[in-house]
Order: structure tokens, then sequence, then C-alpha cells
């Protein structure tokens, strides 16, 4: 008996959702997209671009394979998407697995599509049905919304075969009404409050301390920067003491090379014989009293020390609703994230709220449309062992 012929495995058509908004900040972008999709030629790969800033902007070709859209930028990215795979559907457009990007895919380094996936990567995620991207974690498990949080896929760059968007459904998580149980339509009144510390070398080299009350119990973010070096060596409340320690080791002035330079704050020579340096910052769960902070700068730093310098302090209220579905250690992370760590931090207050509020529910709408995947039985999966960024 002859045995019946294999069929051959064909490669999975690729869709590619690509989602844009300011396009200027960040030149080159699509371009280098493009030449990236080069590679998966044997997929077929059908590239529709969502313009957020374009709202009525119909559908249009945009060449072979290739579309134009405008989207509402109400959900940002996930509402630009959720805009292309309506008109991929629409417009009855065949795929099997999709990508899902946008302009600041590069932003934070270079970008892992510049060398994955292959196609045999691309062949397993489509027959395993597995979600395949840069895969982040927390440092704890963390709930917001009834769901937990451990670990996701960074959007700015996702793949996703066509049976797990199909078992979700939308891919916007996070509506105007959930955010509205996170967090005030208004910011807060004294949300911060901010305090300056002018020292001399004399105090700054003999090591300084100093007190402010708290002014009341809760989660507390606090952030300290100047416009000169400076090592915060302690702060704390009360009994919750944390020794930051010394922060800078064995750094070259005038020595260009990070991997030389930096240190656990991120100060490195600027290449001119002075320093350049981060906002520093901790956090702070269920705390009261005075908020105490030790200043020091190092011997290597001082030889660029003014006379006289400033270290501004703020302390940073947590935002969220006494009553939120949100852990405590969700609220500070996100808070800490968006103020000290993010690529595009910024202070929180009345005039950036709105930004504040859409950014958070852009981490929410990223973390949990992950835990949606994975409740719905697809795994999230590393693009490979290679690290970009």
């Amino acid at each position: 008996m002859t045995a019946p012929a294999r069929r051959p495995v064909l490669p999975p058509r690729l869709a590619v959702i690509y989602v844009q908004h300011s396009p200027d900040r960040y030149p080159g972008a699509l371009e280098t997209l493009e030449g990236y999709l080069e590679r998966f030629w044997y997929c077929q790969p059908y590239l529709l671009v969502v313009d957020n800033a374009a709202e009525s902007t119909p559908y249009e070709m945009a060449g072979p394979g290739r579309g134009f859209v405008g989207g509402d930028n109400g959900s940002r990215e996930f509402s630009g998407w959720q805009r292309g795979l309506d008109v991929l559907a629409a417009q009855d457009v065949p795929w099997d697995m999709l990508l899902m990007t946008n302009e600041a895919f590069l932003a934070p380094g270079p970008s892992f599509l510049s060398r994955y996936p292959t196609l045999d990567d691309l062949l397993r995620w489509h027959r395993y049905g597995l979600a395949a991207g840069r895969v982040d974690f927390l440092p704890r498990r963390v709930s917001v919304l009834g769901r937990r949080i451990s670990s996701w896929i960074c959007t700015n760059a996702i793949f996703v075969p066509r049976s797990a968007i199909e078992a979700i459904g939308s891919v916007v998580s996070v509506t105007e009404e959930d955010l509205d149980r996170l967090l005030p339509s208004v910011c807060p009144r004294q949300i911060s409050t901010t305090h300056t510390v002018r020292l001399s070398r004399a105090e700054a080299e003999a090591g300084a301390r100093y007190e402010w009350p708290l002014g009341a119990d809760g989660n507390v973010l606090v952030a300290i920067e100047s416009a000169h070096p400076f090592v915060p060596r302690d702060i704390g409340f009360g009994s919750d003491a944390r020794t930051l320690g010394l922060y800078v080791r064995q750094l070259k002035a005038g020595s260009r090379s990070l991997a030389e330079a930096v240190s656990t704050t991120g100060w490195y020579p600027d290449g001119k014989g002075g320093w350049t340096g981060p906002r520093f910052g901790a956090t702070f769960a269920g705390v009261s009293g005075r908020l105490q902070l030790a200043v020091w700068v190092p011997p290597p730093m001082m030889a660029t020390a003014p006379e006289h310098f400033e270290v501004v302090v703020t302390i940073v209220r947590d935002p969220f609703l006494a009553e939120a579905p949100i852990s405590a250690e969700y609220r500070l992370l996100l808070l800490e994230w968006v103020s000290l760590r993010w690529r595009q931090q910024f202070a929180l207050g009345p005039r950036t709220w709105v930004l504040f509020r859409d950014k958070v529910r852009a981490i929410l709408n990223e973390a949990i449309l992950s835990s949606r995947l994975t409740d719905a039985g697809f795994e999230l999966v590393p693009y490979g062992s290679e690290r970009f960024y």
C-alpha cells in the first residue's frame, strides 16, 4: 500500500498593522520596517498603515500589498490596531499571522525584527498558537481590574496567530470606564510637594541630612534631582529606610563609553569633564511620618562640583482612587515608570494629568492583552535568545 503523499507546509500569510500618529518624531521608522519586511517575502506580507492623526481618512490602496487608513487614537495604538483588524476583515485580506507594531518600535533600541523571526519561527508560532515578541517580567505579581499580571509581551512589535485574535475579539482591553475606576478625571490637589536644598561644597563632601514631614499617610514616590552630580546615600520614612549606597564606581572623567561609565543610578561622564545623570527615586507603600534624606558627593565628582548647588526633592502621592481595583505594588510601579524610568518621563501634575491617564491606559492595555491571550490558551514566547534592548 502506497503511503499518502505529505502535503507541503506553506508559510503563514503575514498581515502587518503599523500605527502612526506623529511620524515626524520617529523619522525613518516606517521605511526601516519596510526593509525588514522584505525578508518575509515568502509570507506575502500585507502592510496596512493606520494614521491615528487622520481619523476621517477612509481606507485606500497604497500600492501592491499595502493599504492606508485613518484611526481615531481613542486608545492610542490599541484602537489603531483594532481599526486595522476591522479593515482587514472588510477588505477580505487573507492572513494567518499578524504583526502589530507602531512608529515607536525603534525608540527603546534596535528591534529584534532586524534579525528575527526566521521562517521556522513563524511556522512554529502559527502551528502551535504562540504569541511572540519581547517578553518582560515584573519583579513580583500585581493585580489590576481583577487580573493578575506578572509578564507581558511588548506591543511595539508582537506576532499573534489569527486564531488568537479570533479568540479574544478586540485588542483593546481597557475602556474609558475602566480607567475611571482607577483614576479621577481631574488631577487631585496636593498631588506633590517640592523641597529645594542648597548645599555648599563642604556640606556635600561631608554628607548632609535633611527631614521633611510627609503631611499624610499613604503610598508615595520620592524623586530627587539636581543639575550637578551628587549621591542620595540614604532615604526613608521612619523605620522604612533605604541605603542607596555609593552609586559611582571606577568612572573615567571624560569617557564617552557607557559600558565603562554607567553606574547603578546612571551618572556617567559627559565627555566634557562633567557628569550627566537622571532623576533618582524610590517608592514607599503605606508610609507615615517624616522623610529623611542624606546627600553626599563622592570624590571623583567633587572636582567639578560648584561652590554651591541645589538638590530638588519632590514627594509625589499615590494618584489612584482609594477604592480602585489595583494593588499597591502596581500603583507604585506605574507611578515610578512614568515619572522616572520611561524614556519620555515627566513630572506628574495638573498640566500632565491627561497624558498620565493616557499612558497608564496604554500600559494596562499592553499588560492585559497578554493576560487575555494567556487565558485563551495562547502561550507567550520570546522571539529568540539574543537581547536587543
